[in-house]
């Protein structure tokens, strides 16, 4: 017996390598002192003969949080075989699917775990290129085990049933299409059943275009939850909990227009609605209306200025059968950009943006209504001196009224001014090295409209320090369109990396009293930190060793390598121990493995 076993193996493996098109297996392990986690995916698809397809595709994910005992595993696996040419296609569709979960959280619950087999088969008929029509169907077998008492198994069998339709068709510069949908399952305490359409009409020219996409989906489910029988212990039951109804149609449409090369105008605009509604827990029926819209105007009036202007306006509508939770949202948004380059690489930007919200909530008598207005200027600065010295100071000022429109809430209105300065400083050495320093200055002041007394201050300053060396060198990987054009060395196949990194940060928090701001809380963070990489053709390894310390401290050790297997496979493995002190850490470790043979 284990001979002809042996044997179908050998024959069976040989069958695959001789006939496989795509094979591909992933894996993933992580590990912690609060979880681990596995997942593995694998997908197989053969060519038995020249009219037949097999497609293996089996999924196995697995959770373990100590913390609390739960462990949970869902596990999938699906073989399907499919034929024909032309007009008609056929497909034998077969999959398996198991549940498990357990927890300590309640002692009176036994785990739980769900077996489900399905068997089925498709046809599909492909009359034109673009016309494609589909039926389908399966039966479905599960078995689950009663949370409530052990060793007994409740079993159920259904059916599920599909359909589906599609079309278009192009004529001039115009293409239209068309899509129908409907599947409906069954089991004895499972049921749901969706349908859908959807429509399409779009155009395209070097001047103008636009896009049209239609669709309505309607979806009714059975709830059903698992009581217990009695105190006694038999078996539980499932009962008919309710049935909910949802409806969603939605509309997008995107247009262009381009009058001219230094001008464009875009415009979007998505509409949705949605209906939820219960038979008999009617509280939670609601319905929702939004709409978004958007629109782009982009112009180059000079050589090397450009000038961006976006305003997006959106407003979000739901309505709640009984509660008091309805609630009306608008957003409106404007901003406009210019940027100069008065010399290649050197930009000088100019910006304002206004963002206006608000929220209404017309059944609790408006008690909660909220507007906030922020207006946000930007200056920004970015200048090479010599080439290499790259001088960066961006400068912000920020507005922001929070006001609530009831009397009563109405001490919480206060004004907010922000005041930001970002400057930058990055020094290329040769082509290998660079030395970058960045600073924040940051104050934020607040203040409350109908209590003068009480006002707050917000204070920031931060600064990080980075020396790199890249002999690849760190030229070639730098983004940077003015550095790029300096002469460097030809792409590294063994480049070596390494950074050492400072940064501080201190924050403070005040109040005002009287006539000055008095500090009551601070805190300060300082981080050191290394790091190391090295390619080596198709393999490189990281380390990340990083220390804080401050108002609290913490380790943190980041090491890895991936290596670039043959058939584009790939390894990756990853180990990050943190904690707030050495004897105590928190080892974090994970295993990623992407094989394709």
């Amino acid at each position: 017996m284990k001979l002809n076993l042996s044997l179908l193996v050998v024959i069976f493996s040989l069958f695959i390598s001789l006939g496989a098109q795509n094979q591909n297996l992933d894996l993933y392990f992580f590990t912690s002192q609060t979880v681990q986690s596995y997942e593995n995916n694998l997908y197989y698809q053969l060519n038995p003969s020249p009219s037949w397809l097999m497609f293996i595709n089996a999924l196995d994910i697995q959770e373990e949080r100590m913390n609390f005992s739960q462990h949970n595993r869902h596990s999938v696996l699906n073989l399907n075989l499919s034929s024909g040419e032309h007009l008609l296609r056929h497909s034998i569709l077969s999959g398996y699917e198991y549940f498990y979960d357990s927890s300590d959280l309640d002692d009176n619950l036994q785990p739980y775990n769900s077996q489900t087999g399905m068997l089925g088969y498709s046809l599909d008929l492909v009359p034109d290129d673009s016309l494609l029509i589909s039926v389908g169907a399966a039966g479905y077998l599960r078995s689950e085990k009663d949370r409530y008492v052990l060793g007994n198994k409740l079993n159920s069998d259904g059916y599920l049933i599909s359909g589906k339709v599609s079309g278009g068709a192009e004529f001039w510069q115009l293409t239209t299409g068309f899509g129908a949908n409907i599947e409906r399952k069954k089991l004895d305490w499972e049921y749901y059943q969706i349908g859908g359409l959807s429509a399409y009409l779009n155009y395209l020219s070097e001047q103008f275009s636009f896009n049209n996409n239609l669709s309505y989906n309607q979806r009714t489910d059975d709830l059903f939850v698992l009581l217990p029988q009695a105190e006694n212990g038999e078996r539980g039951y499932y009962d008919l909990y309710d049935r909910q109804k949802r409806q969603s149609f939605q509309y997008t449409g995107y247009l262009e227009y381009v009058p001219a090369d230094e001008a464009k105008i875009t415009f979007q605009d998505v509409f949705t609605k949605r209906n939820t509604n219960l038979d008999i827990n009617t509280v939670r029926n609601n319905k929702e209306t939004g709409n978004q819209a958007s629109l782009l105007l982009q112009l180059l009036p000079w050589n090397q200025v450009g000038w961006t202007t976006i305003f997006n306006h959106s407003y979000l509508t739901k309505d709640y059968n009984l509660s008091q939770n309805s609630r009306q949202n608008e957003n409106r948004f404007l901003t406009t950009v210019l940027n100069w380059e008065y010399i290649q690489g050197d930009t000088l930007s100019a910006g304002i943006s206004v963002d206006l919200q608000r929220a209404s909530f017309p059944k609790d008598q408006h008690k909660w209504d909220n507007d906030l207005r922020n207006i946000r200027c930007s200056l920004i600065n970015v200048h090479y001196w010599k080439d290499r010295l790259k001088l960066s100071n961006r400068f912000y000022w920020n507005l922001t009224d929070d006001v609530y429109v009831n009397s009563i809430l109405s001490g919480n209105n206060k004004q907010t001014t922000s005041y930001i300065y970002n400057p930058e400083c990055a020094i290329l050495i040769g082509d290998c090295l660079l030395f970058d320093q960045n600073y924040v200055i940051r104050a934020d002041y607040t203040d409350y409209v109908f209590s003068p007394s009480e006002k707050g201050l917000y204070r920031q300053l931060k600064g990080d320090y980075k020396l790199v060396y890249d002999n690849y060198p760190f030229i070639a990987r730098s983004n940077d369109q003015r550095w790029l054009l300096i002469p460097y060395r030809h792409h590294h196949q063994n480049a070596f990396q390494t950074s050492i990194n400072f940064g501080f940060e201190q924050n403070e928090y005040a109040d005002y009293d009287r006539s000055v701001y008095v500090i009551n809380f601070r805190n300060n963070r300082y981080t050191l930190g290394l790091t190391l990489k090295h390619d080596i053709y198709d393999f490189y390894y990281y380390l990340q060793p990083q220390y804080s310390w401050g108002t609290w401290q913490e380790y943190d050790f980041q090491a890895g390598l991936v290596w670039k297997l043959p058939g584009s496979s790939l390894l990756e493995f990853t180990i990050n121990p943190v904690g707030k002190d050495l004897q105590n850490l928190d080892w974090r470790t994970s295993i990623s493995i992407n094989a394709a043979f």
